[in-house]
Formats: structure tokens, C-alpha cells, sequence
């Protein structure tokens, strides 16, 4: 991962600019005539993927690296919440700092937060005199713009929503979801398809959602056996992956299927008691086919069970293309006859095909990193209730909402640095005081 630097004209600060564009640029020049680079350290240094899981922070892990090969000690500093120093030590070497020695907490000076006065004590204390020193920050550090130091505002990465990760996050389970996208898809150098990105930042979410949602049901009502349709093998993967001591197996037959007594054989022969068939779609006419012509009491489940009904009738047109992305395209059992499978082949071009595999392999990637992740973790909440569907529901609006996601989400601060306007006052304001001085 490379990073390219951007002058902002009249706010005197350097931002990072086009996340992996340019190999050859590297903004450690920024600090060359410093001795010291402060730097804030929970936002800017590692991601919480989940509570007491913590991984480096793939878009900064380069420059503290290039900083520390040209002898710039780096001084972390933050608000405490995560502990004293030495829990932030310990976090900052899990995430390959090993050579920042020092932490600066708040709470050392009895306070909350790293506000103006923070900065005041923090350079009071640790900064020698005539020393040089720059600082990076997510945010305009108003002390630093004052000292006119080397100061360099880090843009964060869910600014850059056509990178295919969920942009606004509300509560602490959807910062953890964006953090993990982030830091897979970007970390390392192996480039994938857009179709790989786009699997594994909205499809796979989906996909976990559901299985966890399915794995809650089917203990609920003492499910032994959950049979699959064929074009929904991608869902029975993801939840071998989740569950591989449950029993699964695939059912050859779907909503496309003809109904007819050969297919009422076929069911009647291969669902066995105890068990549920789970539909990958919104239509309802074949789980209900099946519940009303197999002898045996069948359970079945599909995704209008997951969403509420508002969603549904709100985000429909966003779901059906989230199903048709992660179905299996190809052969499709047309019919039985005398209990044999009558297999016909769905028209499609090299391209689509090979578009439709890298969704579902980025989508699958996702189950299975994020299933490790969260085995790792402190995480003690209910693991169905992580994703909610109103959350997914979200997810597949924003997935293919091109507008939404190509949209910078800038903050506040960041509006105001790109603003034409402000920067022509300020420049006015400049223009006035060289005035007044002359």
C-alpha cells in the first residue's frame, strides 16, 4: 500500500490523497526535518475489528514504517479510554509497532479528551527544546496550525465510498463491519477483480447475516437436517463454513423446477423427517409448494422471514439483485422424470460467468476471515443479533446505489479544507494582515 500527498493551498497542511494509486510516492518526506512526529493513536494507528481484536491499520502501517527508518522518533498519543499505557504498548506491537516506546494518554493530566490544552501539556512535557516536530491527525489539530508545525490531515478510508465499503456507520457493530472491510481489502498487494470487492464488502455481509439468522431458527424449532436448492449453494457453503458440525444437503430442485408428481416424488424421497428447506429468495410459492405436498412435516425458511415486511416492500428491487448476484449460474434441473433429473443449461456469456464466481468467491472469503476474526475476540454479544436486517436491508440499498457511493463522505472539516470559497477568504484575511503589517 502506497499513498500520494496533496498540498492544501491556503490551509497550510498536507492529506493524503488516492488510497494504492501511486506506488512510487511516499509522504514520510513531509517529516524529513523533523526529530519528532506525534501522532494519534486509536484512530490513525490499528482498527478495533472487533472489541479486543485488534489489526494494523493498513493505510498508515507504511508511513510509520518509512518514518522510523529515517530515525523520526514517533510519540502516540490519545484519550485513554482503552486503558493505561502499557495496554496501548501492548496493542501497538500486536499491530507490528514494536518501535514506538512512548504513549501520551489525557488521563496522565487528568483529562477526557485531546483537546487544545491537551497538546499544550503533551509538547510541555515530552518536547526538548529546539527540537523539530510534526503531527498527524484525522482531524485539523488547531494547536498544531497555530505552532505552524509540519502538520499532515489523514482522510479516512470510508471517505472514499467507490472503494465498495458501507460509508456511514451509526452504531459500534456497523464501525466494526466497516473497519474489517477495510482493513481486508485493502491490506497486502494481490489485486482482485471488482467483483471479488464488491462480494466480499456487501454479498458476504449478507450471507453471514443470513446463516446466522438460519442457525438461531433451526435451533429454535429443533432442526436436525437443512436441505439447500442447487442454485443456492453459496449459502449452504457459507454455513458449512459457520456451522460444519451441522447436516446439510443439497435438494435439486427450485422455484424453476416444473411441479408435477415426479417432483412430488422426488421430495417425498430425499427430505427426510426433522428437517427444513431454506430458500434463498423473497417469493414464497415454493417453500409453501413444499410444505403442502411433502407427507412428512417439513419446515421451511426464506428470506421473508429475515426482513420485516416494510423492508421488503421498501428495499425489494435492492434484494432481488443482492439474490441474483450470489446465485449459482450454469445447469438447472428443469424437471423429473420417472425420478431422474431432466438438466437444462441457463444461457450465459464467458464474462457474466466469470463475474458471478469472484462475487461469490469474495462473498465466501468474507464468512470465513470474519468467522475467524470473531473467534479470536472478547466479543460476548449474541453472534445473530451482530447484523440486524434493517442493517443489511441498508447494506444492498447503498451496494447499488452508484450515486451514494461514489459521493465523498467528507466531515465537516474536510468540506471546509475543499471549500473554494473559504479558501478565498482566507486568503483575504492573509492579504489584509500583510497590509496592516506594512
Amino acid at each position: 500500500m502506497a499513498f500520494a500527498m496533496e498540498w492544501i493551498k491556503g490551509q497550510d497542511l498536507w492529506e493524503t490523497k488516492a488510497y494504492g494509486k501511486y506506488d512510487a510516492i511516499n509522504y514520510v518526506r513531509t517529516f524529513l526535518g523533523d526529530e519528532v512526529v506525534y501522532v494519534t493513536a486509536k484512530d490513525v494507528l490499528f482498527f478495533e475489528t472487533f472489541p479486543g481484536c485488534y489489526r494494523c491499520n493498513p493505510f498508515i502501517k507504511k508511513a510509520m514504517d518509512s518514518i522510523h527508518y529515517n530515525q523520526i522518533e514517533i510519540i502516540a498519543y490519545d484519550d485513554g479510554t482503552l486503558g493505561d499505557v502499557e495496554k496501548y504498548l501492548q496493542i501497538l506491537r500486536k499491530c507490528g509497532y514494536f518501535y514506538i516506546k512512548k504513549v501520551v494518554l489525557a488521563t496522565q493530566f487528568g483529562m477526557k479528551h485531546t483537546n487544545y490544552l491537551f497538546y499544550s501539556k503533551l509538547i510541555q512535557k515530552e518536547h526538548e527544546q529546539g527540537k523539530k516536530y510534526g503531527m498527524i491527525s484525522q482531524h485539523v489539530n488547531l494547536f498544531a496550525k497555530k505552532q505552524k508545525v509540519n502538520h499532515m490531515l489523514y482522510v479516512t478510508p470510508d471517505q472514499y465510498p467507490g472503494r465498495y465499503f458501507y460509508g456511514k456507520h451509526l452504531k459500534a457493530e456497523e464501525k466494526m463491519f466497516q473497519n474489517f472491510v477495510n482493513e481486508s481489502l485493502f491490506q497486502g498487494t494481490v489485486k482482485e477483480s471488482k467483483g471479488y470487492y464488491f462480494g466480499y464488502a456487501f454479498e458476504g455481509i449478507f450471507l453471514d447475516a443470513y446463516c446466522r439468522f438460519i442457525k438461531q431458527w433451526k435451533e429454535e424449532n429443533n432442526i436436525h437436517i437443512l436441505y439447500f436448492p442447487y442454485n443456492a449453494s453459496a449459502l449452504a457453503q457459507a454455513y458449512t463454513v459457520l456451522y460444519e458440525e451441522d447436516r446439510t444437503e443439497i435438494l435439486y430442485a427450485d422455484e424453476n423446477t416444473k411441479r408435477n408428481k415426479n417432483m412430488i416424488f422426488y421430495l417425498n424421497y430425499n427430505i427426510w423427517k426433522n428437517s427444513a428447506v431454506i430458500d434463498l429468495s423473497i417469493e414464497e410459492n415454493f417453500t409453501k409448494y413444499i410444505r403442502e405436498n411433502v407427507d412428512r412435516t417439513v419446515k421451511t425458511l426464506n428470506l421473508c422471514d429475515f426482513f420485516k415486511k416494510k423492508e421488503l416492500k421498501k428495499y425489494e428491487i435492492s434484494i432481488q439483485k443482492t439474490i441474483a448476484l450470489i446465485k449459482d449460474p450454469g445447469f438447472t434441473v428443469s424437471e423429473y422424470e420417472q425420478g431422474l433429473a431432466v438438466w437444462n443449461e441457463d444461457e450465459f456469456h464467458m464474462q457474466e460467468v466469470r463475474n458471478f464466481q469472484e462475487i461469490q468467491k469474495g462473498a465466501l472469503e468474507f464468512v470465513n476471515k470474519y468467522h475467524q476474526c470473531s473467534e479470536k475476540s472478547v466479543y460476548r454479544k449474541n453472534q445473530y443479533e451482530i447484523f440486524e436486517h434493517h442493517f443489511i436491508a441498508d447494506v444492498m440499498e447503498y451496494a447499488f446505489d452508484e450515486k451514494k457511493r461514489l459521493k465523498m463522505h467528507k466531515s465537516l472539516e474536510q468540506r471546509i479544507i475543499h471549500s473554494v470559497k473559504i479558501r478565498k477568504i482566507i486568503q483575504k484575511l492573509k492579504n489584509i494582515r500583510k497590509g496592516e503589517a506594512l
